[in-house]
């Protein structure tokens, strides 16, 4: 036989080998995996056969498979029935079914066949009482990048204008099984809320997103606000309920601050006094900054008539102070004079500072 024939035959013998070892060899893997790397597998340390655990794992990702009709869902519990007779251990059985569910929840399209196993599972409570998942809620201020994961929120909109209607967008994002129909079930007066797709019930998942819109009406100046909203499950009532309280207190837009120096003396004869200072505060309550200001003198003199006057404005905009200087009368220091060489005058000063609005945080409630 040519010697180039018999290298071919031992290569296509070899190749054949390996084929059929791949398709005959044990499984060594631990786990089936469903999509997106979703994966469901026995416990590392049950002490089963896994080789049947596998068997059934494999069984149960089948169910991500089924198309959404009736006879998925039998499908699906007559799987669950026999994922419990292959694998004697209810808790691993257990453990089994809870991560596929949780795999199959990851797409709407599965929301029947996952409500089966729900069901099959609640009748007779087969795997004992099952925590409701918790911090399944995301929410974000639009126009911030920090997105806060929980069930309760704190949304701090600290100051804000009064006589003012004021609108707040939060995206939403709901982890939730099956991805159900959300409906705002409560909205503490005088907040308002809700969809910005405009209908009763949305699906808020990551593929798409939904809008809260939180609208409060023109209140009266410094009123505080705190109303609590709560976004549920249309249907499924053991799911949890987002909650989300918001808190704000009302300012006026514009602030006018007056401050006098009190009466201070000239000084004597053709002298000039010392340096008089005193300045006008931005209020304590809010984050005002200074717009605008005047100044003048009252009493004996007056700004730029034998006084010198000046104002300066805080670089931060929070303060604004006038400084002044009064020069006596000469005239009266004769000794004929009758009248007196050093007189009082006093500084005023009007600043008027603006609201800049304080910028919303969010929070996760514990």
């Amino acid at each position: 036989m040519n010697r180039n024939v018999t290298i071919v035959i031992t290569l296509l013998l070899i190749a054949l080998i390996v084929i059929l070892y791949m398709l005959f060899k044990r499984p060594d893997e631990d786990e089936i995996i469903v999509a997106d790397g979703c994966a469901i597998t026995p416990p590392k340390d049950a002490k089963v056969n896994r080789e049947i655990a596998l068997k059934a794992a494999a069984d149960l990702s089948k169910l991500a498979k089924l198309p959404a009709t009736g006879e998925a869902q039998v499908t699906a519990k007559n799987t669950a029935e026999r994922t419990f007779q292959l694998i004697p251990d209810a808790d691993v059985a257990c453990h089994m079914l809870l991560q596929t569910i949780n795999c199959l929840s990851q797409k709407p399209s599965n929301e029947a066949t996952v409500q089966s196993l729900v069901d099959y599972l609640k009748d007779g409570d087969k795997c004992g009482p099952h925590p409701s998942p918790k911090n399944v809620y995301q929410l974000r201020i639009q126009g911030q990048p920090t997105v806060t994961t929980s069930d309760n929120f704190e949304l701090d909109l600290g100051y804000v204008e009064a006589g003012k209607e004021l609108t707040v967008p939060l995206t939403l994002i709901a982890r939730l099984p099956g991805d159900p129909q959300l409906k705002i079930t409560h909205a503490e007066q005088p907040m308002m809320v809700k969809w910005q797709a405009g209908s009763e019930t949305i699906v808020a998942n990551e593929q798409t997103p939904g809008v809260l819109v939180l609208s409060l009406p023109a209140q009266q100046p410094d009123t505080e606000v705190r109303s609590e909203v709560r976004v549920s499950p249309a249907s499924n009532k053991s799911l949890p309920t987002m909650t989300l309280t918001v808190h704000l207190h009302t300012l006026l837009a514009v602030q006018t601050v007056e401050k006098s120096s009190g009466n201070k003396p000239s000084g004597r004869g053709q002298d000039f006094s010392g340096v008089y200072s005193f300045c006008a505060d931005a209020p304590t309550s809010g984050n005002y900054i200074h717009v605008s200001n005047r100044f003048w003198l009252t009493g004996d003199r007056e700004c730029g008539a034998w006084s010198n006057c000046d104002r300066t404005v805080d670089p931060a905009g929070k303060q604004v102070c006038m400084q002044f200087t009064l020069q006596g009368h000469d005239e009266c220091l004769g000794p004929f004079a009758n009248c007196a060489a050093t007189r009082d005058s006093e500084g005023h000063i009007q600043a008027t500072f603006r609201l800049v609005p304080s910028t919303p945080a969010l929070r996760a409630v514990a």
